[in-house]
């Protein structure tokens, strides 16, 4: 957990709590959620002098490079070397304190979840061949996909 200090320039009245991955010494990964919503932040110990560079400030509106699925292996082993703990050990922490039937509904919730995105993937892969770049619509749409089937019961 980070403890955001208040920063009324920019529309935070009050600490924040949140819950971020240190995925380099100057990156943090913070699940934020909505439109704003700005997942990969550059972070720097107090009093530090340390500044992101120059060239990583994009223009407003611009898009940023696609990341591949072994960029965000290699961003995830990053963050699990500098704080030490893997995400499978804290995944296991937080559910060790949840009753034995809530644990088995969350695993077979996120099993079902990822059989849904995978054969959403899988019918993209069919449909447009195994070079097709996955867009950010594409990933939308299956989770959307997944989250209904999860919601309606189905498979």
């Amino acid at each position: 957990m980070l403890k955001y200090d208040p920063d009324s320039d920019n529309g935070f009245a009050e600490h924040e709590m949140r819950a971020v991955t240190f995925l380099d010494d100057h990156v943090l990964y913070d699940n934020v959620e909505g439109e704003d919503a700005c997942d990969l932040l550059h972070w720097r110990r107090e009093g530090e002098a340390w500044e992101p560079p120059a060239d990583d400030e994009a223009e407003e509106g611009a898009e940023a490079a696609p990341l591949s699925l072994g960029d965000i292996v290699q961003q995830i082993s990053a963050a699990e070397r500098l704080r030490g703990r893997t995400v499978e050990e804290d995944t296991a922490e937080a559910l060790a304190e949840l009753p034995a039937e809530k644990r088995l509904r969350i695993a077979a919730g996120f099993r079902d979840f990822s059989e849904h995105i995978s054969a959403e993937l899988n019918k993209l892969s069919e449909q447009h061949g195994a070079d097709y770049v996955v867009t950010e619509a594409d990933i939308k749409a299956a989770t959307a996909a997944a989250m209904a089937a999860a919601l309606g019961g189905g498979r």
